[in-house]
């Protein structure tokens, strides 16, 4: 590789993206090749974290407009705001405890959201709201919103070891440093 490359680069099989040696994002958490089975209680609590995560926004956005005294509002971007956050959230609580390919942990509690959304807005409004082009944007957008959940989901500690986070980075740093093909570039790297 390349010691002046300074444009980022996207090794195939391995799903890592790559300045100078230096790892910054693993599609999954093993770092190898290939995918690994979806787990769908993963996929589950993913999609309960995301409607957790919405109904407790909404609650209190409307204890905030309740104070305020307001009576009437649009609230259509804030609330495209929260259901585009809560795909996230569930993306990547998904991520997180499935631990292999994130992403596409996250993408199925996205599309699984974005899906029951459209039809719980069918079942309040009727079929006119199939109709509205908006649907499969929104509805794109936490599909997506989920998939870049999974990517974050995956990089951080395991569930259950929050506290331990310092030592899960260094850990991390030395087993790709042992383990790095590269690692004469990432010594000098780190030497300066």
């Amino acid at each position: 590789m390349d010691r002046h490359m300074i444009i980022p680069k996207i090794l195939h099989g391995g799903g890592w993206l790559m300045i100078k040696g230096v790892t910054f994002v693993h599609w999954n958490r093993c770092g190898k090749a290939g995918g690994g089975q979806i787990r769908p209680g993963a996929v589950y609590r993913g999609i309960l974290w995301a409607f957790s995560f919405t109904l407790i926004a909404f609650v209190c956005f409307g204890l905030v407009l309740l104070s305020a005294g307001a009576r009437t509002f649009s609230g259509g971007p804030v609330a495209t705001a929260v259901i585009i956050a809560g795909a996230a959230a569930g993306g990547v609580s998904a991520g997180n405890n499935a631990r292999n390919p994130g992403w596409l942990h996250g993408l199925l509690v996205g599309t699984g959201y974005g899906v029951t959304l459209v039809l719980l807005g069918v079942l309040a409004a009727g079929g006119e709201v199939l109709q509205r082009l908006d649907v499969a944007t929104r509805l794109g957008t936490c599909t997506l919103a989920g998939a870049m959940g999974g990517v974050v989901g995956v990089n951080l500690p395991a569930p259950g070891r929050w506290f331990r986070w310092k030592e899960m980075l260094e850990r991390k740093v030395s087993l790709r440093l042992r383990h790095c093909s590269l690692r004469g570039q990432a010594r000098r790297l780190f030497r300066g």
